[in-house]
C-alpha cells in the first residue's frame, strides 16, 4: 500500500458513511412518497363525494331538467371519473415506487465544471413531487436516463427538450 492509497479503515468508514447518507436520502424520498400517496388519497375522497353529489343531483332533479342539462350533468361527472381514474393511476405508480424507490443514480455536472452537480435517480416511474416542484425520480426511460445506460464517468450527452446536452458523468 502506497502512502496516497486509503487505510481498508478509512475506506470501511467512507462506504459506512455514504451508505448511511443514502439511506437517509431514501427515507426522506420514502417520506416524500408517502405525502404524495396521501394527497392522492384526499383529492379521491374529494372526487367520490363529487360524483356522489352529482349524481344524487340529477337523480333529484331529473324530471325538472331538460335534455341539454341533463347532457351537461352527465358530462360533468364523466369529467369527475375520469379525473378520478387519473389520480387513481397515479396513486398506484406512487404505491410501487414507495415498494422500490430507485434502482440507479447518475451524478452529472452540467456544462460549466464550476456548477454544483446534480443527482439524478432512475426508477420504474417518474416522481415530481408537487410540493416543492422538484423531480425526485426520473422514469427510466427518460433522456436524462441514458447517461446511466450508455456512459461511465466522464464526458456524456443526453437529449433535453432544448437538444442536445453536454455534461459529465462523475
Amino acid at each position: 500500500m502506497t502512502a496516497k492509497e486509503p487505510s481498508p479503515a478509512a475506506h470501511s468508514a467512507d462506504s459506512s458513511t455514504a451508505r448511511s447518507r443514502e439511506q437517509a436520502y431514501l427515507e426522506q424520498v420514502r417520506t416524500r412518497l408517502n405525502g404524495a400517496i396521501a394527497d392522492c388519497s384526499s383529492r379521491l375522497r374529494g372526487y367520490a363525494t363529487e360524483i356522489q353529489e352529482q349524481k344524487t343531483y340529477l337523480w333529484s332533479n331529473r324530471d325538472e331538467m331538460d335534455h341539454i342539462e341533463k347532457i351537461a350533468q352527465r358530462q360533468s361527472i364523466e369529467q369527475a371519473v375520469n379525473s378520478g381514474d387519473f389520480v387513481l393511476a397515479r396513486r398506484e405508480r406512487l404505491q410501487k415506487l414507495l415498494a422500490s424507490a430507485y434502482f440507479g443514480r447518475v451524478d452529472v455536472v452540467h456544462g460549466d465544471e464550476r456548477r454544483l452537480r446534480s443527482q439524478s435517480d432512475l426508477g420504474i416511474h417518474h416522481f415530481r413531487d408537487d410540493a416543492d416542484g422538484a423531480n425526485v425520480i426520473y422514469d427510466w426511460r427518460a433522456p436524462i436516463a441514458t447517461l446511466f445506460y450508455d456512459y461511465e464517468a466522464g464526458p456524456a450527452r443526453y437529449e433535453a427538450p432544448q437538444g442536445k446536452s453536454p455534461a459529465r458523468c462523475v
